[in-house]
Formats: C-alpha cells, structure tokens, sequence
C-alpha cells in the first residue's frame, strides 16, 4: 500500500509492504527518498518512524540548501541545464564557480534581465581560464582514497585508516555520483547522514572525519577546495545521551569465559587479556610475548591507540589463565 506524506511543503512517498521470513511475516515501511538526486528506499520499522524521518530529512535539506527550496521545478531544470553547460568545459572549474564569476558580471548589468541558462552560456562565451578560484576542482570519489591514503603515510593505526576508509565509502554511496568536493554543502552532507540512519554520536563521528577530510583537501598543492571552504565543520553536532555503564558481574563474566573455553578456545587468551588487564582488543592482537613480563605487561606507543606506551600490572586472577 502506497501513501503520500506532506513534510512541510515537500511529499514523500511511503511504501507499506510485508517481508516473509522463517519466524512469520514482518511488516516494514519504505520511505522513498530524491534527496541526494537518486531514489533512494529507507527501510522503517513503522510508518510513524517513516514519517519522523521524511521530517529529518526534509529539515536538513534546508539548511546549506535555502536557494533550492525557493526554485520552481522549471528553475531547478534550469539550474541543471546550466550545470551541464560548465561541466561540458574543460577548464577544471565547478558551477560554483561560474555562478561566483556570473555574480560579478551580473552586478555590472543588472538591468540586463539574463537567466540563468544566459549566464551559463555567458560564462562558457568568455571564461579564458587562468584566472580561476586557484584550487583543483576535485570528485569525493576521487579524494577520499587519497586522504585514506595520506593517513596510512602519517603513521595512523590500521584500524583508524580502515574506519575512515569505510564511512568515506558509505558517504560516496549515498552523495550525488561524482560530485565535487565544492558543490557540497552541509545541508546535503547532513541529509546524506540521515538516509544512512544512524545513531546521534555515530553521525558526530562522521562529521569529525568530513571536517578534518575538508582541512586535508584545504591543504594540498593545488589545494582541492576553496581557501576557507569546509561544509564539514558546518554539519549539525548532535547531543548524544549518556548512559550508566553496565558493568559485568562476577557470575557473568564466568558464563562468558566458560562459553568461550568450551566453543573458542583459541580466543580464551584474548577475552582473559579484555577481562582482567583491561587492554583493548585491537592492543592485544597486537602483543608479543617479549611484551610480557613477571609482573607487567609493556604495551610500546607504536602499539597503542593512544600512540603513548603504558604499562598494565598482571592482577591475579589474570595469572590463572
């Protein structure tokens, strides 16, 4: 069953459908999603959370965005026509470009009346090159792998490379394909976290590694941004609620070790390490046994994640295994 929902002005369609799985049927909501410039369905568990987040999503595409959202369908298609126009040249340079070009020469003949589609071609008439926002126009597919690449070089741990490596890739799959890097803003950065659904302090994340992503790209030689340019650091920061810490008792932590003593021994090692020295699992795998001594464990700073060495005491109970 299909339904229409008006968000403020914007519909959404919303899909009621029914899944058939081993323990009976499940029933799901999709919201159907233009957003990002493709369709997009996000699967929902009712179809008040469907609703709730066409909310979200239609509150972040004003922000960054407010131009759109005055545009008439026959202007959006205007807007389009005269993107293509600039993306046909090959001088290298993005339609925020040309538009902060057409500002200028715009204020020179504001009686003149031009449309945009007339700028656009005004600008493809005229632009020499050379005289551009002195930046290299860059895709986010093309630069992300590079930044992860830069990380790698930095001497970052692993597994910081390989989560940025993945939320990078999550972003590209959601973001419009093969946009550049200066034709995003942070309504469409924050729209684009909304379809991914996922929690407050995870989206905080995310908006941690776009702004120091956009620092990066600032910095290059040609840098791949405008000077000053980072819709990252602009994203919405979300307060994330606190929790009590639940702690393991003594009886749970035996169920846990025993489990793992009959089914995964070859992990026993590994849990008695998480249990009773409080070393992080990405730590442990990394340990050796020079690392280990009587009364010790010497953790160096190349094997942290911290990047600072520390020493953890060999409690008892941790000696039994």
């Amino acid at each position: 069953m299909k339904t229409v929902y008006n968000a403020d002005g914007v519909e959404f369609t919303i899909y009621e459908t029914v899944k058939k799985t081993k323990a009976g049927p499940i029933r799901y909501w999709l919201l159907e999603d233009h957003s990002s410039g493709k369709r997009r369905l996000l699967s929902n568990k009712t179809k008040e959370a469907a609703q709730k987040r066409a909310d979200k999503i239609r509150a972040a595409m004003v922000k960054g965005r407010a131009d759109r959202m005055t545009l008439s369908n026959g202007q959006w298609q205007d807007v389009c026509l005269a993107g293509e126009i600039v993306k046909s040249l090959e001088t290298g340079d993005s339609l925020i470009s040309a538009v902060r070009e057409w500002a200028h020469c715009r204020a020179l003949l504001l009686s003149s009346g031009a449309t945009l589609v007339e700028a656009a071609q005004f600008y493809r008439t005229h632009h020499k090159g050379g005289g551009g926002p002195g930046h290299n126009p860059t895709r986010f597919d093309d630069a992300a792998p590079a930044y992860h690449q830069s990380k790698i070089r930095s001497g970052q741990s692993q597994s910081h490379c390989k989560n940025i490596l993945t939320r990078l890739g999550r972003m590209k799959k959601v973001l419009p394909e093969g946009v550049l890097l200066d034709d995003l803003t942070a309504g469409q950065l924050d729209t684009a976290l909304l379809t991914l659904d996922i929690g407050a302090k995870t989206r905080n994340e995310y908006r941690l590694i776009l702004s120091n992503f956009y620092k990066w790209a600032g910095k290059q030689n040609p840098p791949l941004v405008p000077a000053g340019f980072n819709p990252g650091k602009e994203m919405e920061q979300h307060r994330v609620g606190h929790q009590e810490i639940e702690f393991l008792c003594v009886a749970d932590l035996r169920k846990v070790l025993a489990g793992v003593q009959s089914k995964r021994p070859d992990l026993l090692m590994l849990v008695a390490l998480i249990s009773f020295a409080g070393i992080r699992p990405s730590e442990c795998v990394r340990l050796e046994w020079q690392d280990i001594g009587e009364d010790y464990i010497r953790l160096p700073g190349r094997k942290t994640k911290t990047r600072y060495a520390r020493q953890v005491p060999i409690q008892h109970n941790l000696r039994r295994w």
